[in-house]
């Protein structure tokens, strides 16, 4: 055991949380690796077993142990950077306690139990694999179903609503923001393009990386829309800094399927509960943030058009039910409208986001372990330039290659009509089809009058099952921060 990761008094801290008391003595304690044969995972160094003497008996624990820095050191360098030790520590140690001792019957059970941790160093939680929680049990667990996507907004409902609960019950002595921009809670990690560092640099390599695929394998002509690109990455810095157009709520931050654990049933390997974990980029913004960026890195493009709709009201809906608990109406305090409407003015940068989260998230483990190894390299990869590495990586993994074509062509969707989104398009089809099954070949706006045209190529089967390409149009308000609004029903266009 390495004594410089865990020491005595560390487990001294963990046990006094456990039982309350300083009537104990620690005997032994050991770090040891974390392994589930039965889906090929291994993590070295992340379970901290404890024995200690308590009255005459001696009792053995068990934590997860998390450590903040690793063997990489470009990567101990862009944490640092962003202070995600500090934001972790922060939400564990202060925020959530904070919200229990200030809110009857506000229940956490969102979160692993927090039991210690020191900034920079280490973090020691309870270890959820006893409870039988553990990674997704997919094939692939990039992608989640619908059972399993419904579970973690579900999650993500009861953390956002602690800070609508407490603002809405506290206004009149503390005014209605938890935080505001001078907080280290309300800043964004990565997207300060305005500030040099390591933020900055990071999300340029992966901006080259991205202009890499595009144009080696999927044949854009990068100059036609590097000026709509360039356009977007500023709107992207500019929409996810603080702002107070739209409610608040201290989420996750960095919500994906690595980021998630659930608990399954021993016998019938069912699950009905999660738990979010690494808050290491947890902020206050808004509540779609999460609810989007989760959905747009662990869904497919094709199950969107099935459940986008569908999740986007499920959530508010949970949010809405864990308001209730304390007798407050989500109409007065988040509307679906404009919920909707901060879908819509997050969904382009989100877009972006999840592409770049691909670079980093997308391949199988084995490749990013492998990068790790060389640090001058992966610190190339992390701050110059991600394209050579992931040109290797395009060729060699189909599931990556699948993954990141429908995200660049959801993007290049994005660069040619800014003002609307896919999801719109989603969202009036379905009303007009009333149907999910459909192929949405193209959809562009069109100038009428005052207003706007969405016009909408859609392939549809007939009787025969064979597709029928139709065209479909209705007027819509657009503006430039994403407003969307359908002005008259969508009607068929006949040649």
């Amino acid at each position: 055991m390495d004594k410089k990761l865990v020491t005595r008094s560390d487990c001294d801290s963990a046990i006094k949380h456990c039982i309350n008391t300083e009537e104990f003595e620690v005997v032994t304690f050991k770090v040891k690796p974390f392994e589930d044969k039965e889906r090929e995972y291994y993590k070295p160094d992340c379970v901290l077993e404890v024995s200690a003497k308590i009255s005459r008996n001696i009792s053995r624990f068990r934590f997860f142990l998390k450590k903040f820095r690793t063997e990489c050191a470009p990567l101990n360098e862009l944490l640092s950077s962003i202070k995600a030790s500090e934001r972790e520590i922060q939400f564990y140690q202060n925020f959530i306690p904070f919200l229990k001792g200030s809110l009857k019957n506000y229940e956490t059970d969102f979160v692993a139990e927090y039991v210690f941790g020191e900034v920079g160093r280490i973090m020691i939680l309870e270890d959820m694999s006893l409870r039988f929680y553990g990674l997704a049990r997919k094939a692939n667990t990039h992608t989640l179903d619908r059972f399993h996507v419904c579970l973690v907004l579900k999650a993500v409902a009861k953390l956002h609503a602690g800070s609508l609960i407490y603002e809405e019950n506290h206004q009149a002595e503390d005014g209605n923001r938890l935080f505001d921009d001078s907080d280290l809670l309300a800043q964004e990690p990565l997207w300060r393009l305005n500030e040099e560092g390591l933020a900055k640099q990071t999300i340029g390599a992966g901006i080259k990386g991205l202009k890499m695929l595009m144009k080696e394998f999927m044949d854009f002509d990068i100059s036609l829309i590097d000026a709509d690109l360039r356009d977007l990455i500023e709107k992207t810095s500019k929409r996810l800094q603080y702002q107070t157009k739209f409610r608040n709520v201290l989420g996750h931050g960095d919500l994906h399927t690595k980021n998630v654990l659930f608990k399954y049933e021993k016998q019938s390997h069912t699950t009905t509960e999660c738990v979010l974990l690494n808050f290491g980029f947890c902020r206050y913004f808004l509540p779609a943030y999460d609810v989007l960026f989760f959905i747009f890195t662990s869904t497919t493009r094709i199950f969107r058009q099935h459940y986008f709709t569908y999740l986007t009201k499920y959530y508010h809906e949970c949010l809405h039910a864990e308001l209730m608990r304390h007798e407050l109406h989500i109409d007065k305090i988040l509307p679906f409208q404009d919920f909707q409407q901060s879908i819509n003015y997050l969904t382009p940068a989100i877009k972006l986001k999840a592409l770049l989260h691909l670079e980093d998230w997308g391949a199988k483990p084995g490749f990013y372990k492998l990068l790790q190894k060389d640090q001058k390299a992966y610190g190339r990869y992390l701050f110059e330039n991600k394209g050579p590495f992931l040109r290797e990586l395009y060729r060699t993994d189909p599931i990556f290659r699948d993954l990141v074509v429908d995200a660049v062509q959801e993007l290049v969707e994005t660069l040619k009509e800014p003002k609307v989104s896919r999801e719109n398009c989603y969202e009036v089809l379905e009303g007009l089809l009333e149907s999910t099954v459909y192929n949405l070949k193209d959809y562009f706006l069109k100038p009428e009058g005052e207003n706007l045209e969405l016009h909408m190529e859609v392939g549809v089967e007939d009787v025969w099952c064979a597709e029928v390409v139709k065209k479909f149009k209705c007027s819509v308000q657009c503006g430039n921060d994403n407003y969307f609004k359908v002005l008259t029903q969508a009607s068929e266009l006949k040649e």
